[in-house]
């Protein structure tokens, strides 16, 4: 069956989505529960309060080592077999348990689960998973979910969108359906929740904290990343389907219809930045500094510069100049991605919209985003001298505005005026198109751009989609998720076997969760899924726990 949105979907949109406020007490409390349980400082900060040295993307600290060690062995190793793009990263996020020979014991992965269950008891519905693989069988523990697992109170079609439960068990099954027999026996603890929830302390090096998978990592904490429901699951009501109205699941589907549809250059789109989400949450209170630019530029008497901004003012769901879809955003030639005090999910679909992503920090990070550079992927708008947020960016857009859309002569003088950081490079310099080619002469010098980068705005926008293409497809996912897995469970210094409340997991028993309360969600799935009606990794019929 296939649902679709005949209603006014901005009205439908909204009642959904002021449900969602109310639901969002089931994503938002963590952090606050692990400061109140364990003493420690987690993001609650106004995002000037951060230092520069804590922006972890492209912070080069890492990246350079990455270049040496991604090399072909380590792409493949000696029988050919493909490794993941992440390796160095799974080595570096392992390394506090592999270091000294210390290992994973039992009682670790034991507190790494009761911390987990701290992160989210305050739930009704606690955000967590314990789950075993042992001779290629999955088994899982988890709280059962009588009216359906988060978020199906929102209504049909939620459950199939984005159950962060059924999709992590989802996920692993993929994994050991795709490379059966490659996942050694282990035993582990995800949270689902979206701020990571096990927290360093003292000196990590020698008590290592306990090892746990999450949605998001940070530096302050010790959680593995894992890929989250987006990467299986669609949208509701947000612009993200296809000719016939259906929603697009999984994110490979999701990225070709952003490159299909989004192939449009910077310059034709709308020179503007938007952004739409939530700024009412308590862990909401880092949006609303950014999102209330547009009134604190017009305090200052420059509505010139608030007109650039797109976003909600001072409260509520912000839906930009009425409701704005995930993928109409892209009209836009400037993305603003702003975190709460956790990771926001749609990074990904920002890149991919080839629009120029501003940002004035990024403290969390997926498996995959540590990679991006800024000035390459996308621009800092971060807090400088007598620049707020609002200044910095307003500054960045009126500067590739001038250089997009104005003469030749404007396009000149930005160019001539930024620094030249190439102390070997030529003496002359051509002039630069909007399309960031050298229109004439010999080879452009290096330079700095009064937007922080030596590349033009659509380098920048091609650059963030280029590197989605290549290196975060659902292949990549997959090969990540393997390989810190193995990686993982070599570091096990017991015999995992499976929990008393573990159940093993066929297709057709996850089918019954998704269809709770709403059994046309199980049947989207299942369409997408095919494979899920079918796969039996061999679990037997007896035993409560092993059924």
């Amino acid at each position: 069956m296939v649902f679709s949105l005949k209603e006014n979907k901005g009205a439908a949109a909204r009642r959904r989505l002021e449900k969602v406020s109310l639901g969002a007490l089931l994503v938002v409390l963590p952090a606050a529960v692990v400061w109140l349980r364990y003493g420690k400082p987690v993001t609650f900060l106004a995002p000037d309060a951060y230092p520069a040295s804590t922006v972890v993307l492209g912070e080069g600290r890492y990246l350079a080592s990455l270049e040496a060690a991604r090399s072909a062995t380590i792409r493949r190793n000696s029988s050919g077999t493909e490794r993941s793009w992440y390796l160095p990263w799974i080595h570096k996020d392992l390394a506090r348990w592999r270091h000294g020979g210390i290992g994973i014991s039992k009682a670790m992965v034991d507190k790494a689960h009761a911390r987990v269950r701290d992160c989210t008891a305050w739930s009704q519905q606690p955000f967590w998973i314990r789950f075993q693989v042992v001779d290629g069988k999955l088994y899982v523990e988890h709280w059962d979910a009588p009216q359906g697992h988060y978020p199906a109170e929102l209504g049909r079609g939620w459950v199939s969108a984005k159950a962060r439960l059924p999709y992590a068990i989802l996920a692993l099954m993929d994994v050991l359906r795709e490379f059966p027999g490659e996942i050694p026996d282990l035993d582990a603890v995800l949270g689902l929740q979206d701020s990571p929830c096990i927290v360093l302390e003292g000196n990590d090096s020698q008590q290592p904290a306990p090892p746990a998978f999450g949605f998001t990592g940070a530096p302050w904490a010790a959680d593995l990343p894992f890929p989250d429901f987006t990467y299986y699951g669609h949208e509701v009501g947000l612009g993200l389907e296809d000719e016939k109205g259906q929603w697009l699941f999984g994110w490979d589907a999701q990225l070709d219809h952003y490159i299909h549809k989004w192939s449009s250059p910077l310059w034709d789109r709308i020179p503007r930045l938007v952004w739409r989400g939530r700024t009412t949450g308590m862990r909401d209170q880092p949006r609303k500094y950014f999102a209330v630019c547009p009134h604190e530029l017009r305090q200052q008497n420059d509505s010139g510069s608030a007109h650039l901004f797109n976003t909600p003012g001072s409260g509520g769901l912000a839906m930009g100049e009425g409701h704005i879809h995930l993928d109409t955003m892209c009209q836009y030639m400037y993305q603003a991605y702003l975190e709460a005090a956790a990771y926001s999910s749609n990074l990904k679909q920002k890149l991919a919209c080839r629009s120029v992503v501003l940002t004035p920090y990024i403290q969390h990070y997926e498996f995959w985003s540590r990679e991006l550079r800024p000035g390459k992927h996308y621009l800092l708008v971060t807090t400088a001298g007598n620049d707020t947020e609002c200044t910095r960016a307003a500054k960045t857009m009126k500067a590739i505005n001038a250089y997009m859309f104005g003469s030749e002569t404007s396009r000149s003088l930005l160019a001539g005026a930024a620094k030249n950081t190439s102390s070997n490079s030529s003496s002359s310099s051509s002039s630069m198109g909007a399309d960031g080619k050298a229109r004439s002469g010999t080879a452009a010098k290096a330079q700095q751009y009064p937007w922080g980068s030596e590349l033009t705005p659509q380098q920048i926008a091609d650059e963030g989609r280029k590197f989605l293409e290549a290196h975060v497809r659902m292949r990549d996912v997959k090969l990540y998720l393997r390989d810190m897995l193995r990686e993982y469970a070599q570091l096990l210094d017991f015999q995992p076997v499976p929990g008393d409340k573990s159940r093993c997991y066929t297709g057709k028993r996850l089918l019954k969760e998704f269809a709770v309360p709403f059994p046309e969600d199980a049947e989207d799935v299942l369409q997408r899924y095919p494979w899920l009606a079918q796969w039996d990794p061999g679990c037997t019929r007896w035993g409560w726990g092993k059924s």
